[in-house]
């Protein structure tokens, strides 16, 4: 089956679509400091704080407009899942994957991923056949995400849809390990 998503929005730094603002630069702060008050910090997501210590957030700035497309777009992609999303949807949602919550179609800035689980700060990404003319533009976009410290587990959708067990293992192997009390 193709899949019936175009490619996500990602407009490049400096670029300007429809009339919205460029994309500013990745910002990182810690305590909620260093923030220009006339733009809205967006959080990317939180990183989970460890018993006292305040942890670095990342954000990532984008224009209000540039941030209300995204959200449609994903809410969008939601009605209209491909068969491998649906199938691993029900196989995520409602923590049924090792007590961990995924969301679907989850904006991150200007992009949008498959699945993203915040408390392990890792997105699953299914690849379809739409994925082999866009290989460079996936990676350097998957590249992108990591260097702010996420993790990414790819699938191909014949993996979903042929063999749902052995894809939902590979997501739990990317599960970070429990961190042991001091």
């Amino acid at each position: 089956l193709e899949d019936p998503h175009p490619l996500t929005p990602s407009p490049r730094e400096g670029e300007q679509e429809d009339g919205l603002a460029p994309l500013s630069p990745l910002r990182r702060q810690a305590g909620g400091e260093g923030l220009s008050s006339q733009i809205s910090p967006h959080p990317l997501t939180p990183s989970p704080s460890l018993e006292g210590e305040q942890e670095e957030e990342i954000y990532w700035e984008i224009s209000p407009a540039l941030r209300q497309r995204m959200k449609e777009v994903a809410r969008q992609f939601r009605k209209e899942p491909t068969t491998s999303e649906a199938i691993l949807w029900e196989a995520l949602r409602g923590l049924k994957l090792n007590g961990r919550k995924f969301k679907r179609q989850q904006p991150l800035g200007p992009f949008i991923v498959d699945f993203f689980c915040a408390a392990e700060r890792l997105i699953v990404e299914i690849d379809g056949s739409i994925h082999q003319n866009q290989r460079e533009a996936d990676q350097q976009r998957q590249q992108l995400l990591e260097s702010l410290g996420l993790r990414f587990v790819r699938l191909s959708s014949q993996l979903v849809e042929n063999d749902l067990p052995t894809a939902l293992s590979q997501i739990s192997a990317a599960f970070l390990p429990p961190s042991l009390p001091p």
